[in-house]
């Protein structure tokens, strides 16, 4: 009985600390990522439809990715004119955009307006050969492992080690 009784009071003790913990905590940023193609007009209602989905639900603001947004030099107005829509239901509805500019992975649509953007790694004390105007990679000597592939034995002794 007793021991019913501790578990009882350590329940109660427990109680407020365990149903504060799991209230849900007031989140200032929910937003939603939408990934879309705002060059085909088909695609900005379903978008919309999205935002009023969002805003319904809770949400206060949008992460926009297109990867033309890398090259918009190139796009013609109707991608312009697609995404002001966008942005005009964003005000209408109270939603925050939020573009995605260089888009995680690989960065061919950001390097297509200039390649020499890419980052390399630095070569110090790589040897190149120049001959006939043109410098060519003489690679490091492999270090060589003998008998790596432990082929070569002499009784239990793995010979070159």
């Amino acid at each position: 009985m007793l021991v019913f009784i501790r578990t009882l009071a350590l329940a109660a003790t427990l109680a407020p600390i365990c149903s504060a913990s799991a209230q849900k905590p007031e989140l200032r940023y929910r937003w939603v990522y939408v990934p879309s193609n705002f060059l085909v007009d088909a695609n900005v209602a379903k978008v919309q439809d999205l935002m009023r989905r969002a805003k319904a639900a809770g949400y206060n603001g949008l992460a926009l990715g297109d990867s033309k947004f890398a090259f918009l030099q190139r796009m013609p107005q109707s991608y312009f004119d697609n995404i002001a829509k966008v942005v005009r239901t964003a005000r209408d509805l109270d939603l925050q955009l939020y573009p995605m500019l260089s888009g995680p992975g690989w960065s061919n649509d950001l390097l297509s307006n200039d390649p020499n953007l890419a980052e390399g790694m630095p070569v110090r004390g790589a040897l190149f050969v120049a001959h006939g105007g043109k410098a060519d990679l003489v690679p490091d000597p492999s270090p060589g492992l003998k008998n790596g592939d432990f082929e070569q034995a002499q009784g239990d002794r793995m010979l070159g080690w």
